[in-house]
């Protein structure tokens, strides 16, 4: 090694220690000046999931996902967010097909959000598997005991869901 890289390498270390010192003061007293406002936790948390297939059984008809059936409460001011998601395989046809998924709310289905997977000529042995996944959020669900789940419809009998889960969510 010659004469000039002992200085290089003391150049570079100090270049380093500059920088991630730099890092730590812009990190922890620029960015975070410590904000004081608490946050304020969920009042209630339900999740359930399903890992047994929920098949079409009858093309067009409505089904209900009972073992994922949440029961929760709304107090005066709460809101509530529901999330489902669930993995789809619409199974090998030559023909379309399809799978409609909504939520059900103290037994009646919701029109909005709605969810609809399809195939079109899936000739693929081992089928199509895609996602199907609902958001909503309520501000205007009455004070109470309330329920949700999933309800779905498809086109053909070897259609099916699996795995599922639901969540739900009420805060203020």
């Amino acid at each position: 090694m010659g004469k000039g890289s002992g200085k290089a390498i003391a150049i570079i270390a100090l270049c380093i220690s500059l920088g991630f010192g730099g890092y730590i003061v812009y990190d922890k007293i620029i960015v975070s000046p410590g904000d004081t406002t608490p946050i304020t936790p969920a009042s209630n948390q339900y999740f359930k999931a399903y890992y047994v297939s929920s098949y079409v059984l009858i093309a067009h008809y409505w089904l209900t996902v009972q073992a994922l059936l949440i029961e929760f409460n709304i107090t005066q001011g709460e809101s509530v967010y529901f999330f489902y998601l669930g993995q789809v395989i619409l199974t090998y046809t030559t023909s379309d097909t399809y799978m409609d998924f909504y939520f059900m709310i103290d037994g009646i289905r919701m029109h909005n959000p709605t969810c609809k997977v399809e195939g079109y000529n899936n000739v693929d042995p081992d089928g199509l598997i895609v996602s199907a996944s609902l958001i909503h959020y309520n501000s205007t669900l009455s004070p109470g005991s309330h329920n949700v789940t999933i309800t779905y419809r498809g086109s053909d009998p070897q259609n099916y869901i699996n795995p599922q889960s639901l969540f739900v969510q009420t805060f203020k």
